[in-house]
């Protein structure tokens, strides 16, 4: 079975780590328990995401139980590996390292997207786009600003939509708001993803929270900031689908 998760960052990265295992585990034919599924961290409620979100059944019991853990998954290592077909049962322990990897997330986003299922039903907004700006991308020390917001709206076509940000003061979010006609809305995590599946075109900072809302709800048009060459991390959160604009 898989027999413990290390978790940390807050919800992007600790959806990734137990997306991960399942899919691991999936590959494997391994058992999956959830009895250690926790998300709370700072700023993340983990009642509130299980009130938006069930974890797909279909990843769990997927093969036999064994007395002892055959794997052990701590933080993001294994993506490391991008390929699940590598692995034979065994035991694993993953190292410490808070990463995560572009081929991994490349060749498993579909696996990947199937682990968390929405509660609730999910209606496309047609014609409307949602601009996704975290506070961190406002503030030092992240990078994206107005004018990638500019650039990636001045892009696509909508008749509106909402900015879902924590900086709903800031001014350069008014302005924006002002000029595309988009509602500016704050909530918490869970709620601003289970949200942002309504949406077909997207507008999106860089990191692995807005990743997950680029392949939860299969948007048809995504546009993502990634950080320049240099700066590789944020890299790893781009699908090779998407249009990327570099800082």
């Amino acid at each position: 079975m898989i027999g413990h998760i290390t978790y940390s960052g807050r919800l992007g990265n600790r959806m990734l780590q137990l997306a991960g295992a399942a899919c691991l585990a999936r590959q494997l034919h391994l058992y999956l328990s959830n009895t250690w599924f926790n998300f709370s961290a700072p700023g993340v409620d983990h009642a509130d995401f299980c009130k938006h979100f069930d974890i797909n059944p279909d990843f769990f019991n997927c093969g036999s139980q064994y007395q002892e853990p055959v794997v052990h998954v701590d933080n993001n290592y294994f993506m490391l590996h991008p390929d699940f077909a590598l692995y034979s049962p065994g035991y694993y322990h993953f190292g410490e390292i808070f990463f995560q990897n572009k081929l991994f997330t490349n060749k498993y986003w579909q696996w990947l997207s199937q682990v968390y299922v929405p509660k609730m039903p999910v209606h496309k907004k047609q014609n409307q786009v949602l601009v996704y700006c975290r506070i961190g991308d406002v503030r030092p020390p992240m990078t994206a600003t107005a004018k990638f917001y500019e650039q990636a709206l001045g892009e696509l076509s909508f008749d509106g939509g909402t900015i879902l940000t924590e900086a709903t003061q800031e001014s350069f979010i008014q302005q924006l708001s002002q000029k595309y006609k988009l509602h500016i809305q704050y909530l918490s995590p869970a709620a601003a993803l289970y949200q942002s599946m309504h949406y077909d075109t997207m507008v999106l900072d860089e990191g692995s929270f807005s990743w997950w809302m680029g392949i939860l709800g299969h948007p048809k048009q995504v546009v993502k900031y990634v950080s320049p060459p240099d700066h590789s991390f944020c890299l790893n959160f781009a699908l090779s689908s998407w249009k990327q604009i570099h800082g």
